[in-house]
């Protein structure tokens, strides 16, 4: 659990550094990274597609209102 919080507090104090294009890096390394793992099992593409979507209504709401709402108690936008 100590390195748990550990490794939050750790990326909590060094988010104000990262810029656009540090979050773009991230979503491609992230995108290559799930390429690789399609490519070892392709059977998670045989998947339905409601799988999917259902697992993007379960995190869309959280971080929907983290990027529109959550800034000091008033939107972000």
């Amino acid at each position: 659990m100590n390195t748990v919080m550990g490794w939050i507090n750790y990326w909590t104090r060094n988010e104000k550094q990262f810029t656009v294009w540090d979050m773009y890096l991230a979503q491609v390394w992230t995108m290559a990274w799930i390429l690789i793992i399609v490519k070892i099992f392709p059977q998670i593409m045989q998947l339905s597609v409601w799988w999917f979507v259902a697992i993007i209504v379960l995190c869309a709401p959280r971080l929907l209102y983290i990027i529109c709402i959550k800034k000091n108690g008033r939107p972000a936008i």
